[in-house]
């Protein structure tokens, strides 16, 4: 059973499930990259946000670790 779960906080979307925190990694930097500029990427993990991905207005995808 997928473990993390990658949504838009802004849509509320769940755009993918995985098994393991690199490949959720890896897609929410993806997601952050095609989504309007400041729409948070979130990797939830047991109910909790545990990263957080956002696009600037300057292209660059910044990381957030939630505790």
């Amino acid at each position: 059973m997928p473990r993390y779960h990658i949504n838009n906080e802004t849509t509320e979307d769940t755009f993918d499930s995985v098994e393991n925190l690199q490949d959720a990694i890896r897609i929410a930097r993806e997601m952050a990259i095609h989504c309007p500029t400041g729409d948070p990427i979130s990797i939830e993990f047991q109910g909790k946000n545990v990263r957080q991905y956002l696009r600037l207005a300057n292209g660059e995808i910044t990381e957030r670790i939630l505790t």
